[in-house]
């Protein structure tokens, strides 16, 4: 890819292998009627919401290099950011679920 730095397209191709993975990880416990923990359905849909790949785009010009993005502040902005998402995806769930179910 011309428009993207190396070391963008890296991290890239590493969240979404994640992403894939861990969709295959979903639809295997739906295949086998599995039900999660909180904790941990909220570590999977973390990776199935797609947050990570959606970073790309903001830094696919810039060549960051991969100290600073794996610096903990970092890694900490970067999963604060992702836990938003995942949070603004399981409450508008949980309101569908409770609009359909007339509780």
């Amino acid at each position: 890819m011309q428009t993207s730095s190396a070391t963008a397209q890296e991290r890239f191709i590493t969240s979404f292998s994640e992403y894939v993975y861990a969709v295959i990880e979903e639809a295997s416990d739906r295949a086998r009627g599995s039900v999660r923990g909180i904790k941990d359905y909220l570590r999977l849909t973390r990776l199935t919401a797609g947050p990570y790949p959606c970073f790309f785009p903001m830094e696919m010009d810039l060549d960051i290099p991969d100290e600073a993005m794996t610096h903990p502040s970092m890694e900490m902005i970067r999963s604060l950011a992702a836990e938003s998402m995942v949070l603004g995806n399981v409450s508008k769930r949980l309101q569908s679920f409770l609009q359909r179910s007339d509780v």
